[in-house]
Parts: C-alpha cells; structure tokens; sequence
C-alpha cells in the first residue's frame, strides 16, 4: 500500500543522501517486517523543535539570514541528487499538467456541488491562470523534498537547523515545489528571501503558484475523501479549501 512504498522509498532514499546534506536526515537504524505483512522502520531521533512563524518573528536578522543560509544550502544539495541515482532507486517523476488537469475535473464533478458560487469561481480562476501559464512547467526537473513545512524543519535552541525529516513524499519535480510550504508557514517576507538567497530565477511566479497549490492540495485530499467514502477527510479537507481561499482572497486585495 502506499504507506509501504513510502518507506520503501526513504529506505533506498535517505542512505544516499544523508552524506550529501549539510543538515542531519533520518538515519534508519532498525527495519522489521511485522507479522501482518506491514513494515516497522526506526531511526535515530533528531532533537529539535518545529520552526514556526512565531520561532522566526523572535530571531534577529542575523539569526533568520542564518536559518534561510542553512536551508538553502539544504536545498542546493538536495535539488543537485543525481537523477539517473533517483529514478534508480525508484523516485516518482509525475506529469503535472495532466495530473492537474485531471483534478480540475475531479473537483468540478464531486466538489464544486459542495460549495458555494463564489468559492467555486475562485477554484475555476485559480486552475485556467496556472494552467494557462507555461511558465509554471517550464522548470528543470530535480529531486524534491515535496513537503518542507515547518512540521518538518527541526530546529534546536541557538536558533539552529538540526534536521529535516519526512521523507515519505519525495519525488522528481519542480524544484518550485520546496518552497511553497514556507509562505504560509513562515510568511512571504521569509519565503521571498529564501526565494532571492536560492537564486530562484521567478520568485514572484513561485508566490503565486503557492496559493493555487494551497487550494489543489485541499482538492486533492477531499477527492481522496470520495475514494476512500471518508467523510472525516471530507470534513477536513473542505476546512482546508475554505482556509486556501480566504487566503488567496485576501492577497488579491491587498
């Protein structure tokens, strides 16, 4: 299942890029086969706290110019995985305007009858502007962590960048993708320095696509819900929209 083929994947993944990157990654220590068919994988802790928008909004300039360092020197490494090493090893590369393509579907059909005229308007803008624009997949296809919010940047005291955890969504994709997390967790004036320190060659374009990502993602968990007849997901996902929306809205005013 797909929980399974994630660990499989952090399993063949992590090893090889744990002496690349200049900031700890999971170590994987202990892997059992359980008697029910399900894998058990452990590894070594990595002491830290989540980074948070509040954590940042406390550090000096100096301190968060030295986190943005670190997490770009992160990404450096990361974006710069072989990729003939990846695909060995069994790391995903999706074709994204298809997939896209095929949620904008998926949500006129099983989610645009659930929510309002306004919200279903704003989905619609939201799918044509990013598809529309081939700027968005025009991008030079690298590893990607795929999921590096603040739940995942582990940070000690100092303020330092002890780790990185969370492997279970690494593919090959738009190197995009890594920081669009950042701009709802640690705000854009943070993301847009990560974007300028990374020497990202539109980070105004990676801004925007941030708020249709925020809004496919809750797309995608709810059409998820409807496979699955989960209507606890459904709940929460339709949370999640509403969130993504309000967001986008009141960006578009400002």
């Amino acid at each position: 299942d797909q929980v399974e083929r994630q660990y499989l994947k952090e399993r063949r993944f992590l090893p090889r890029l744990a002496p690349r990157a200049a900031i700890a990654v999971p170590s994987i220590e202990y892997v059992a086969d359980l008697p029910d068919g399900r894998t058990f994988m452990g590894h070594r802790a990595i002491h830290g706290e989540p980074l948070t928008r509040r954590g940042i909004d406390a550090m000096s300039r100096v301190a968060r110019d030295a986190v943005v360092g670190q997490m770009v020197c992160y990404l450096r490494a990361l974006h710069a995985f072989p990729l003939n090493e990846a695909r060995e090893i069994g790391l995903h590369e999706g074709r994204m305007r298809d997939r896209y393509e095929e949620l904008g579907e998926g949500a006129r059909e099983h989610v645009f009858p659930s929510i309002s005229a306004a919200a279903r308007a704003d989905c619609a803008t939201l799918f044509e502007q990013f598809l529309s624009d081939a700027g968005n997949f025009a991008y030079r296809a690298v590893v990607i962590h795929n999921d590096l919010g603040g739940r995942h940047v582990l940070m000690d005291e100092t303020p330092r960048v002890v780790g990185i955890i969370d492997y279970g969504s690494v593919c090959i994709g738009d190197p995009t993708c890594d920081f669009r997390p950042a701009l709802f967790d640690f705000g854009e004036e943070f993301t847009r320095k990560f974007l300028a320190e990374y020497e990202h060659d539109d980070p105004d374009r990676a801004v925007r696509s941030a708020y249709f990502h925020r809004v496919a993602d809750a797309i995608d968990g709810w059409l998820e819900g409807v496979r699955e007849d989960a209507e606890w997901k459904i709940d929460n996902k339709r949370a999640a929209l509403s969130h993504a929306l309000t967001a986008y809205r009141e960006r578009a005013r400002a």
